[in-house]
């Protein structure tokens, strides 16, 4: 018993972090200069707003001190200067982040009672701004990391911010939140052709699943189209060309030198040709980014690299289940998979209000088959080999699961006794009800399973509607 008091009493004593106090309000702001209105910055619509003009200013107090701004800017701004109570000035938001964290303690050694934020870059899409005192912030706030050049340890290459959290659902909260490997997102649209806010929402199911290296926003537009070649004319008729598209790919590679890179379908999931057409580049840019003489120009900017591990998903063949249902500790319990299910993929709300009708909300509510498939090919070849007599799913280092494999130790490819494998990483989706109120698990092709969830088949696009009645 006096053991268990005195456990109570040091615990009593114990330190305890401080909360830091969300103070944002237009009240704060005590001058401004080229901004139509203050209050829409405070409003909670980080997807609305109106541009400020160029050498916009803001003048903020608090009498307790500011220890943290939060910045949301609807697209790329090339940094701000900050300057503090005392006159001293500081430059911020070099990394041109969407979402960018000020910790003015880190910028003028303590909290500040009046700051003021200059913005010299041109028009201003500042569309949220928060204010937090000293203390521990709310985990919604996000602090990115710029990315690890040189030294990431995988890359997934997803074309539409949302195939992340559910092609390759389960792979960042278990490699990026639970193991903490560097973990890189490359898109190749922004969807900007479109709208904006597709980048936010990816930004905070990324947050969601424990990745913190902030990903890469291909510039390239958000077309459909059933086939590659109908995705790659689409690019075409606007100017961009194959070249452009996997030099892209190729820089990506070189740029972050990873030992696993993670791609689509061949098939496109559901048949979609952006999809074939990101997944055929990746793997013809694995072998050009190990030569000099391919892109010349990111070959001496990064030097060149061969990826040991490529993964592609639903590759059918040596197909090897990856068990994404095991409690993590880094999200309380919950597993890989309820991490993309429950908090990955509910932030892109777009997409959850959009695909219900023909799509993917059925990933809420049908458990997925998750499976690694692998097949190998030598160095320096042009095609695909499937000899069954290379594959290994040990290919690297004997000592390592089916899987990821770290950066550390780095395993010299010149003397792996094994050819670099390729792999595909997938998520099979089994039938669980045949409902004309509930469909899950139809064919868009003889080889891909989708998965919808819908009050009638009227919402589908026509060839959805005939496949599912054909199937039922």
């Amino acid at each position: 018993m006096r053991r268990f008091l005195f456990l109570l009493i040091l615990l009593a004593l114990l330190p305890v972090a401080a909360v830091a106090q969300d103070v944002s309000g237009a009240d704060r702001v005590t001058d401004s200069q080229g901004f139509s209105g203050i209050g829409g910055l405070f409003d909670g619509k980080k997807n609305q707003g109106t541009k400020a003009q160029d050498h916009a200013r803001l003048t903020l107090e608090d009498p307790e001190g500011l220890r943290y701004l939060y910045l949301i800017f609807d697209t790329e701004y090339p940094g701000f200067r900050v300057t503090g109570e005392h006159g001293e000035e500081k430059e911020a938001g070099q990394e041109q982040f969407l979402h960018t964290l000020v910790d003015l303690t880190a910028l003028f050694g303590e909290p500040q009672k009046r700051v003021t934020i200059s913005f010299d870059g041109g028009p201003v899409p500042l569309y949220e701004l928060y204010l937090f005192t000293d203390g521990e912030l709310p985990d919604w706030v996000q602090q990115w990391e710029a990315p690890v050049e040189g030294a990431t340890d995988l890359v997934l290459f997803s074309t539409h911010c949302d195939d992340e959290q559910l092609f390759f659902a389960g792979v960042l909260p278990y490699y990026a939140g639970e193991l903490g490997y560097r973990v890189e997102v490359v898109y190749l649209t922004n969807h900007r052709n479109l709208n904006n806010y597709r980048c936010h929402e990816a930004l905070d199911g990324l947050w969601a699943c424990g990745v913190r290296q902030y990903p890469v926003f291909g510039g390239f537009a958000d077309y459909y189209s059933r086939r590659g070649e109908d995705a790659l004319n689409q690019y075409r008729i606007q100017g961009v060309t194959r070249e452009d598209l996997q030099g892209y790919v190729v820089e990506q590679l070189r740029r972050f030198r990873p030992l696993v890179a993670l791609g689509h379908d061949l098939k496109g999931e559901y048949a979609h040709g952006a999809h074939i057409l990101y997944a055929t580049l990746l793997t013809e840019s694995w072998e050009a980014a190990g030569e000099e003489t391919a892109f010349p120009e990111a070959a001496q900017r990064y030097g060149t690299w061969l990826t040991p591990k490529l993964y592609l998903h639903s590759y059918e063949e040596n197909q090897i289940v990856m068990d994404w249902d095991q409690p993590l500790k880094a999200f309380g319990g919950m597993t890989a998979y309820e991490v993309c299910k429950e908090r990955g993929f509910p932030s892109h709300a777009s997409q959850v209000a959009t695909a219900s009708g023909y799509l993917v909300s059925g990933f809420i509510t049908t458990q997925l088959e998750k499976k690694w498939v692998a097949f190998c090919v030598l160095p320096g070849s042009t095609a695909m080999s499937h000899a069954k007599s290379q594959f290994s799913v040990k290919v690297w280092n004997a000592q390592m699961p089916v899987g990821i494999m770290p950066r550390r130790p780095l395993i010299n490819i010149s003397q792996s006794p094994m050819p670099p494998c390729w792999a595909a990483f997938g998520c099979t989706l089994e039938t669980r009800t045949r409902s004309t109120k509930v469909c899950a698990a139809f064919r868009f092709s003889s080889e891909l399973i989708v998965n919808c969830v819908l009050s009638s088949f009227s919402r589908l696009p026509p060839y959805c509607a005939t496949t599912l009645k054909n199937s039922l």
